[in-house]
């Protein structure tokens, strides 16, 4: 016997599906899962909304559904139903990649006068061309009038023709409140189908075979980019519970087909206003997002293949990221000319760095109250002997390499000649890169550019009357210069507001993996977390070797790739990160089948114990001016005792043997603990330069040679062998990929960050003066970094660290 008297969300659940045609608890993925199937949630798209209002209910018009709009934001959903009784209905849904193309969320019912519900759904995305979904409503629930019954609802979708074409099928059920038997549905289906023959417009149709809902539907609707309107009516329907006919109008940040296409040029505008870092950082719950580097080239790479895009404004005056970052940034900017569009360059200031990358562009404008300082390149190198002695310090160190000089920031007051002639040779490979992007940019010789880094400081106009410019400009002229160029209609966007396109396509995640494991910052034993002290990263050993092994006994990851931005750091989390990337290049016999392509990809620096961590990788990869080497140990203390004195602080020690205060702050070591200390230095050395020799294929002798604790950059780098190719992250990834054999296109990229947790931040657009000094003294000034310097000396008693330089450019 059939229900009479239904509870407005049960109405809600079973009219909602021909609310819009074409909603299969298979084929959906907005912000409508949050009622149809929570699941698809999990595929995390930007922000977009659902308002829908019936125009006509049949009965029961006392309880029944009057209006809603339901929201999505990532993998979390929000909707807002509203009875027609007065009665209010919220609702609140996530979802989650479980992975292997499975998808898993939940929704959480309200209503104002206590009803509550929650309901769970499944999703199967394996097939470009196949998906399913499962929905199970009132999992759970409670109401005045006791439980309300489980419904379920299960569909399968195809797409024999590619995402234009969709045809799916739903069938229900249901059983009472406890999973007793129940007839309310009659086990009906319904066959749906969805076609997009012109941009924008798409036609839909349907036939539900319910006995209660049966009924034909059709629909269009009309698609204008980031909204559309969508209108259906149900024919011949006999059900009571079912709205004839009902308007949708739906918003999004991305961009979908549109039927109208603008005609108006449109450039983009990119600037470096955005933190940006090369490894994925934990969620900000205040202030903004932090951008990584391949997120970054990949939406470059994508305004090049955007026929919508016919141009970039590049604000190239606030990039501060790097020289092998920047490089990185180059080639995809590359792309873009090559794609036919124009590259506008706008500075208000700006020096080496900043103008090499405005070079880019084909002109560049500079703010008629600015300057440019193009100078060439420089190092500076701080040091604090003469600080302490005044203050009573006795820094003591002990190295081997004759390059190894990072702890001569504490023990001298100036360079040495091999420390000197090693920071020369790089400096030259830094020098260069700049000025080829220069000469090649701007098409000048060079004399051309001696001539210009002998002026020093050019004004606007002097800038201009060398050449180093095309044009002068204020703030709000840059539209203005845009429609010069490219004419009047043309129109300029935000770079981080121009829409992502929407993806159609159903992806295929369950086939092959290449896992991208980011390891940055000092090398410490833990775990991986942000610096004590900000300004840097750390890379935790615990963390970065699970990554790693978990990916290598992955049987759907294969191939890796590390990508390593680090200056060094313990030797003790070095070695165990070593160890796994050596388990996974030489595994012994019973690891065998776990072996695959390990690929390394350096940063900006992958120094010393960056070097370490890196040298057991089957291919290494890394930018022209990337840092690198630096294969040499250092160890030592800082003692206060002199400090301790001058200030009236006593200490007493009481202790059993000789040397047990050896590595106390109120003492410096004697000469027999200092020769001890050498030894362990030595020792370590010899490890160093047994895993180099083994990892590159060298001798001893040959890996001691280009040791020493010498930096080199990219370039010099793969000269002397250290280093297979010179690339950016994208190369080590088609290596990866070509060395595991997988097709192009066809592997998903797993990214492994190697941070843990949620960074609590708190940051405010407008700085007050103290703030920006404060930055200042943070960014400028290395104090975060020697800060960071100090805790590893008083934590770690040898190290592979590389020397502590401020490059100014």
């Amino acid at each position: 016997m059939k229900k009479s008297i239904l509870g407005f969300f049960t109405v809600i659940t079973v009219g909602f599906g021909q609310f819009v045609p074409n909603i299969s608890v298979a084929t959906v993925d907005d912000a409508n899962a949050t009622l149809i199937n929570s699941a698809g949630l999990g595929l995390s798209r930007d922000f977009n909304m659902w308002i829908t209002k019936p125009t006509h209910w049949t009965k029961l018009d006392s309880i029944t559904y009057d209006f809603g709009f339901y929201g999505q934001e990532g993998i979390s959903g929000f909707g807002f139903t509203h009875m027609q009784n007065g009665r209010d209905l919220l609702h609140s849904g996530s979802g989650k990649h479980l992975g292997g193309g499975f998808y898993l969320g939940n929704t959480s019912h309200f209503s104002s006068d206590g009803y509550e519900a929650i309901d769970m759904g499944l999703l199967y995305r394996g097939h470009s061309w196949f998906s399913a979904g499962l929905q199970w409503k009132n999992l759970w629930s409670r109401d005045r009038g006791g439980r309300q019954d489980q419904q379920f609802q299960i569909g399968v979708a195809l797409r024999p023709f590619g995402n234009r074409l969709t045809v799916a099928y739903d069938h229900r059920f249901s059983s009472g409140p406890y999973g007793e038997s129940s007839d309310f549905l009659d086990g009906g289906g319904i066959a749906l189908v969805q076609a997009e023959v012109i941009n924008g417009i798409k036609l839909f149709a349907g036939y539900d075979l319910g006995e209660m809902t049966k009924g034909v539907q059709v629909g269009i609707s009309l698609g204008f980019g980031q909204m559309s309107v969508e209108t259906f009516h149900n024919f011949d329907s006999n059900s009571d519970y079912v709205s004839p006919s009902l308007t949708g109008y739906f918003i999004s940040k991305e961009k979908r087909r549109t039927v109208i296409k603008s005609k108006k040029p449109t450039f983009v505008e990119l600037g470096f206003e955005q933190p940006m870092s090369d490894s994925p950082s934990p969620k900000a719950f205040f202030g903004p997002k932090t951008l990584t580097l391949r997120e970054l080239v990949n939406e470059i790479n994508d305004l090049a293949k955007n026929p919508d895009v016919d141009g970039v404004v590049l604000r190239a005056d606030h990039y501060g990221s790097g020289t092998g970052m920047l490089q990185e940034l180059v080639n995809a900017l590359r792309k873009v000319k090559a794609s036919g569009k124009i590259i506008l360059a706008f500075l208000d200031s700006g020096s080496d760095q900043q103008y090499a990358l405005a070079c880019i562009a084909d002109s560049i404008y500079l703010n008629s109250g600015g300057a440019l300082a193009v100078t060439g390149s420089a190092f500076g190198i701080g040091f604090y002997k003469g600080l302490f002695d005044k203050l009573g310090i006795d820094a003591q160190f002990y190295r081997r390499g004759d390059y190894k000089t990072a702890a001569e920031t504490f023990t001298r007051k100036e360079l040495t000649e091999t420390s000197r002639e090693a920071y020369k040779a790089v400096l030259h490979d830094l020098q260069e890169f700049y000025s080829g992007m220069m000469k090649h940019g701007r098409g000048w010789t060079d004399e051309k550019l001696n001539e210009v880094y002998d002026e020093l400081i050019f004004t606007a106009q002097m800038a201009l009357e060398a050449g180093l410019i095309d044009g002068i400009y204020h703030p709000d002229e840059i539209e203005k210069k845009v429609k010069d160029i490219a004419g009047d209609e043309a129109v300029l966007v935000k770079f981080h507001k121009q829409p992502k396109q929407w993806e159609y396509d159903w992806e295929s995640p369950a086939g092959p993996k290449i896992a991208l494991i980011y390891a940055e910052g000092p090398i410490q034993p833990g775990k991986s977390q942000p610096s004590p002290f900000g300004g840097n990263k750390v890379i935790g050993s615990e963390t970065t070797s699970k990554a790693i092994r978990n990916a290598r006994e992955d049987k759907s990851v294969k191939a890796i790739v590390l990508r390593v931005n680090s200056p060094g750091g313990s030797v003790l989390a070095s070695e165990d990160i070593w160890r796994e990337v050596h388990r996974t290049t030489h595994p012994d016999s019973s690891d065998k089948e776990n072996q695959k392509p390990f690929i390394v990809s350096m940063g900006n620096v992958a120094a010393s114990g960056g070097y370490y961590i890196s040298c057991a990788a089957d291919t290494i990869v890394a930018d022209s001016t990337c840092i690198t080497g630096s294969i040499g140990v250092l160890g030592g203390k800082i003692s206060l005792g002199g400090l301790y004195q001058k200030i009236g602080f006593d200490v007493e020690i009481v202790k059993e043997h000789e040397h047990a205060d050896a590595f106390g702050s109120h003492r410096s070591l004697t000469e027999k603990e200092g020769e001890s200390y050498q030894g362990i230095i030595d020792s370590f050395y010899e490890q160093f330069l047994r895993r180099v020799a083994e990892g590159r294929g060298m001798t001893i002798e040959e890996a001691d040679a280009v040791a020493q604790g010498r930096i080199w950059t990219g370039m010099d780098a793969k000269e002397v062998g250290l280093v297979d190719e010179l690339g950016g992250l994208e190369r080590a990834i088609e290596i990866a990929q070509e060395m595991a054999g997988l097709d192009e296109n066809k592997y998903e990229l797993q990214i492994i960050p190697g941070m843990e947790g949620v960074k609590f931040e708190f940051k405010v657009q407008s700085k007050s003066g103290m703030q920006k000094l404060l930055d200042a003294f943070e960014e400028d000034i290395p104090v975060a970094r020697l800060l960071d310097r100090a805790k590893l000396i008083h934590d770690e008693k040898v190290l592979y660290l590389m020397d502590g330089v401020i490059i100014d450019n």
